[in-house]
């Protein structure tokens, strides 16, 4: 094994087993105190030229020497750092010890519940709750224990949550989900005769006309389920009228949805 800078360099015969991946790490001090280190541990140390601040990687290799025959390592490698000082035996055995290593499987049960089969972008967040207590919930839409149908957005969506025991073992469960712009089964449950949408296809700007009276909540969404407009508003009866303008957004097909009264229609807008 052949490790340093410049004439400072060293060369040591060190067996390491074939097929098994190793921890190499060389240090070289401001001093020229040059050391090697194999899986944590210092196998062997020289004194060699101090380190050139100014150039010392003008010429820096990895896993070869520097001359022409190259002598490169036959081997692999992976997960290369480099520090600015030499660090200390600690810091090296410590991240020796940090090196990943394959978890364990905790033989504990892992389940939640809360999550539903479907949701439209319109319903309420929920409530996860996962046993045993302690674990984390992960995917589209979750925060913390809650999964949001909205911040998930449409599309289907696995949820999942992870567990880890007392012995650091870890085990998980998953779920899925489908989150609709729709009301889901049935569609809509609002009559057309009452909504009017042009002029449809559009530049970006178009009316919805209404025949309807009290609150209504308006609502669009793109293609890919995000909401990009959202607004409350009283409907007046024969011939209400809003105007939108989506003309800053991109070309394609939108969703509006609309709610009035526990009823909702929604009608496909195109822009051009």
């Amino acid at each position: 094994m052949f490790y340093g800078v410049g004439s400072g360099s060293y060369s040591f015969a060190e067996n390491v087993s074939a097929n098994q991946w190793i921890q190499v790490t060389y240090t070289l001090s401001n001093v020229g105190i040059g050391k090697l280190y194999i899986n944590g541990i210092l196998i062997d140390e020289d004194t060699g030229t101090p380190v050139n601040t100014t150039n010392y990687c003008a010429s820096l290799n990895i896993g070869r020497k520097n001359h022409a025959g190259f002598d490169a390592w036959g081997g692999k490698l992976d997960d290369i750092g480099i520090w600015n000082r030499a660090l200390n035996p600690a810091e090296i055995q410590a991240l020796y010890n940090a090196q990943p290593l394959t978890p364990c499987v905790s033989p504990d049960p892992v389940s939640f519940t809360g999550l539903g089969s479907s949701y439209t972008l319109a319903d309420a967040p929920v409530t996860l709750v996962g046993s045993p207590a302690g674990g984390v919930f992960l995917g589209p839409g979750v925060t913390g224990s809650t999964f949001d149908p909205a911040a998930a957005g449409v599309g289907t969506h696995g949820i999942m949550y992870i567990y880890e025991d007392g012995q650091g073992c870890i085990n998980g469960s998953s779920l899925c989900t489908e989150v609709s712009v729709n009301v889901g089964v049935g569609g809509s449950n609002m009559t057309t005769g009452g909504v009017r949408v042009f002029p449809n296809p559009n530049r970006g700007q178009f009316t919805v006309e209404l025949e309807l009276n009290g609150l209504v909540g308006m609502q669009v969404f793109d293609a890919r389920g995000a909401l990009v407009h959202n607004e409350v508003f009283t409907a007046s009866g024969s011939r209400t009228q809003r105007t939108l303008d989506l003309s800053t957004l991109a070309k394609g097909s939108y969703t509006l949805l609309l709610e009035h009264d526990g009823q909702r229609i929604s009608q496909t807008v195109v822009v051009e």
